[in-house]
């Protein structure tokens, strides 16, 4: 296993010697790359060797190979490119020639989701890059591979079915409702927050919950003040008594 940053710094070195060799990429009708994979459709062959030699050029290390289409067909990744009688390009699957046909096989001891998920996956694949022409055909392909591998035709099926994408609805904009409760301590703030998120949202779920804390402040006694007149008026503070205690 190599490190995980080579994909990526192999990247951002094709991006380099691909600015290098940009006035000769501009000139052909059709380039793309994934990573050091690159594919180049020209109506003239020495369009494509011209950027070859231009990138080899770039570094000595690295020496970049060609494979020219043969009986009019030319793969590129998991993809067969293939020329019609009239010029135009149609796609299907490319299979190496060392490919058996085995995926999981449906009676292994591994989650259900995985053998759905693997179905699902492979005729998604299909669709998103077959044209229709050779849809069909990739179709039967694949469901005689699953068929080989012990998956049941009921749920070969299910995932053949193009599904409609469900109906996405406008949901409103969540409001800020703001709940002021004593402050009890930390503990007691989070149990709350959370039994409010969990028993609000099921009925409000436009409701933003918002808990302030409120802290009494603390009693300080007022400092000293002289008293008024009229309080102090037609008051007794002190009575003597003729046996003179006070």
């Amino acid at each position: 296993m190599g490190s995980p940053l080579e994909p990526l710094l192999a990247d951002i070195y094709m991006s380099y010697i691909e600015n290098l060799s940009e006035d000769l990429i501009e000139n052909v009708p059709l380039y793309r790359r994934y990573v050091d994979d690159i594919v180049v459709i020209s109506d003239k062959p020495c369009s494509a060797t011209s950027i070859l030699n231009r990138m080899n050029e770039v570094q000595n290390s690295i020496s970049l190979t060609s494979v020219e289409e043969e009986d009019n067909c030319l793969s590129f990744l998991d993809i067969l490119l293939s020329r019609r009688l009239d010029g135009s390009i149609k796609r299907s699957i490319y299979r190496k020639p060392t490919w058996t046909g085995q995926y999981l096989n449906y009676h292994s001891f591994c989650p259900i989701r995985y053998k759905r998920g693997l179905v699902r996956c492979l005729f998604s694949r299909i669709r998103r890059i077959c044209t229709e022409d050779t849809l069909d055909e990739e179709e039967r392909i694949l469901t005689q591979t699953l068929v080989d591998n012990n998956y049941p035709e009921k749920l070969i099926r299910r995932y053949k079915v193009v599904r409609t994408p469900r109906p996405t609805f406008q949901l409103a904009h969540k409001k800020d409702v703001y709940i002021k409760l004593p402050y009890t301590g930390l503990q007691s703030i989070l149990t709350t927050k959370q039994t409010l998120n969990t028993d609000v949202k099921m009925t409000f779920y436009a409701a933003n919950i918002i808990i302030i804390e409120n802290v009494k402040p603390l009693y300080l006694s007022k400092p000293f003040e002289h008293a008024k007149n009229d309080v102090t008026s037609h008051c007794i503070y002190q009575f003597e008594c003729t046996c003179g205690h006070i």
